[in-house]
Order: structure tokens, then sequence, then C-alpha cells
């Protein structure tokens, strides 16, 4: 199960949210993201160290959604590269930088 204030993922009409927590969203995260991923399978340690800053073709086995945070967007909505589209609506200011290594 996840940790808190992380709690699992699980399907359903419950929005998804990346950067900030909390009843009121009263946690935001202040930093950079250069990617995030989606997975509908348990990644092992190993495997997150071996993979963690390779970029992905996005037809991987598993993989839920896949958004690399490059400002390209699709109808407005951050582009997922996973063919599930599954993008994400930007909310609250997000800004994009071509300047985050991956």
């Amino acid at each position: 199960g996840g940790n808190p204030p992380f709690p699992d993922i699980v399907p359903g009409t419950s929005p998804f949210y990346v950067g900030y927590w909390g009843a009121q969203v009263t946690e935001q995260f202040d930093g950079k993201i250069d990617a995030l991923r989606s997975w509908n399978t348990a990644k092992s340690s190993a495997e997150i160290s071996e993979n963690y800053r390779k970029e992905l073709t996005g037809t991987e086995s598993g993989l839920v959604a896949y958004w690399k945070f490059n400002n390209e967007l699709v109808d407005g909505k951050v582009k997922d590269y996973s063919p599930n589209g599954n993008h994400l609506t930007p909310h609250g200011g997000v800004t994009f930088s071509a300047n985050t290594p991956f």
C-alpha cells in the first residue's frame, strides 16, 4: 500500500494529482519534476534504480501513463506519452522548463 501522504492509486473517478496532496490542497511540491510514470505492475527497487534515469519509449509492458512535462500539450493538457491517452490537466500556475535534466 501507499504511505501517507501518498495513498495507493486505484481505478475510479477520483482525480489524480501531481505535485500536491491534502484535502484542501494545502501541501504543495516545491521543486522540478522531469518525468512521471504510472505502472499497473509493482517495480522492485533494483528495477527503479536501473531505469529511473532512462527515457522510455512509452510502450513498455505495464505502463499506464508517462508524462515528460516538456510542454507538449494535447488540447491544453500535458501529453501522456503512453498509448493510453491519460493526459493531465494543468492547474495552479504550472510552468515548463527546458532546463530540467533527465
